[in-house]
C-alpha cells in the first residue's frame, strides 16, 4: 500500500502517540492533522507541519473513553464516548486556527458509540454498539435536539458509518459480516457481504 503524498507511515504516526492510547478510530481535519480517538488516552491531535507530525495534543473533551470521532469540512469536529456510565456524550469541538474550544454536548442512552458520522444536513448518526440500532440526530446544536432509532433491524455490532452523497448511509454491520447500506429514512436498501 502507498502512503499518500505529505503523509508519514502509520507507525510514525503511533510512535508519536506511544503507549498512552489504544486507538478507537481516525479522523483528518480540514488542515491536514490527524485526530486519534483513544479509548484511554482521550482525544489526541497529531498537528502536521510540512509533511511531518508533531507531538501529540490533547483536545478539550468531557468523556473520559473516546471510541469515535469525524471531521468535517468546516473545521468541526464530533466525538463520541463513554462518560464512565451507562449513557455516552456526543460533543462538538470548533476548531479556529490552531486552538480547539467545545461547542456543545448531547448525552444519549448508550455507552458504547463505535461509529460516527455527519451528513452535509449537519444530521449526526452514531452506530450504538451496545443496543445493535443506528442513531439519528438531527437538530444537535438546538436547545431541543432529537435523537431516533432508525428502522434498521438485524444489526450485530454496528461499528463504522459513513454518509453517502444523495443521502443514506453506509454501516459496518461487523457481527453480519456486511456492509448495509441505508436509505434517507433509515431502511435497509442493500447489503454488500464479504
Amino acid at each position: 500500500a502507498k502512503t499518500p503524498t505529505g503523509y508519514a507511515p502509520p507507525e510514525a504516526l503511533f510512535q508519536k502517540l506511544g503507549s498512552t492510547v489504544a486507538a478507537e478510530g481516525v479522523a483528518v481535519d480540514h488542515d491536514g492533522d490527524v485526530l486519534v480517538a483513544g479509548e484511554q488516552g482521550g482525544l489526541q491531535e497529531l498537528p502536521r507541519n510540512d509533511g511531518k507530525f508533531g507531538r501529540p495534543v490533547m483536545l478539550p473533551v468531557e468523556a473520559s473513553m473516546v471510541l469515535a470521532v469525524v471531521a468535517d469540512g468546516a473545521g468541526d469536529v464530533y466525538v463520541a464516548g463513554s462518560t464512565g456510565t451507562s449513557s455516552s456524550l456526543i460533543e462538538e469541538l470548533h476548531q479556529t486556527g490552531k486552538t480547539y474550544s467545545k461547542v456543545k454536548s448531547l448525552t444519549v442512552n448508550t455507552s458504547e458509540v463505535f461509529g460516527l458520522a455527519v451528513d452535509s444536513s449537519g444530521h449526526i448518526f452514531a452506530a450504538d454498539d451496545e443496543h445493535n440500532r443506528v442513531m439519528e440526530v438531527t437538530g444537535f446544536g438546538s436547545a431541543s435536539p432529537v435523537v431516533v432509532t432508525l428502522p434498521f433491524a438485524g444489526a450485530r455490532s454496528p461499528r463504522g458509518i459513513v454518509p453517502l452523497e444523495g443521502g443514506g448511509i453506509a454501516v459496518a454491520d461487523m457481527l453480519n459480516n456486511r456492509i448495509a447500506i441505508l436509505t434517507g429514512s433509515g431502511h435497509l436498501a442493500s447489503s454488500l457481504t464479504g
